[in-house]
């Protein structure tokens, strides 16, 4: 899985520095920003992860990465975070349970785990909702400093949240079924 993931990993890489030259090229200043954001962030952490030598499965960084690519090659280079609201609200779901994921086993690599099976998959589920809500704030946030349209509106804003409440209660579900 290690080869898969490295392989990944470098494609996943080339692809995100094509889309930040062509987000900077198609002068779309908020996709590149954040594209760039989230690969640097990204990068850093599996640095961090690296030297810190977290044992945190490859399935999940791939999930990322996955995440990562749909946010920025989907949803700013083909645009439809201004074509479709469906696409925002999916993709808040699934990053919910990618990054629920990332979060809890970064977590248990920083300390000890405990605690029963259930236990630990509502914690993956309060987690990956408190994700959601962090990045909405940051949403409202960027919205209100650079008078920028991120959050359509109210609506918008609680169907993202229902989202992520929705993926991390599949991740909490999928980690109480199947996580020994």
């Amino acid at each position: 899985m290690k080869l898969v993931f490295m392989i990944a990993f470098v494609l996943f890489a080339a692809a995100q520095l094509y889309l930040i030259i062509g987000l900077r090229g198609k002068h779309h200043k908020l996709g590149y920003q954040a594209t760039a954001a989230g690969f640097v962030l990204f990068c850093l952490y599996l640095i961090f992860a690296f030297f810190c030598r977290f044992n945190i499965p490859y399935s999940v960084l791939l999930l990322c990465m996955i995440t990562l690519f749909l946010n920025s090659f989907v949803g700013y280079f083909l645009n439809y975070f201004e074509k479709s609201y469906r696409f925002d609200r999916y993709l808040h779901g699934f990053g919910s349970f990618s990054f629920a994921f990332l979060g809890y086993f970064t977590i248990i690599a920083l300390m000890p785990s405990g605690g029963g099976k259930l236990f630990r998959s509502l914690f993956l589920v309060f987690f990956g909702v408190t994700l959601g809500a962090v990045y909405e704030i940051m949403e409202a946030i960027q919205d209100t400093r650079r008078h920028i349209k991120m959050q359509k509106g109210l609506k918008d804003t609680n169907f993202d949240l229902i989202f992520d409440l929705t993926g991390s209660v599949l991740a909490g579900l999928l980690f109480f079924l199947f996580c020994r």
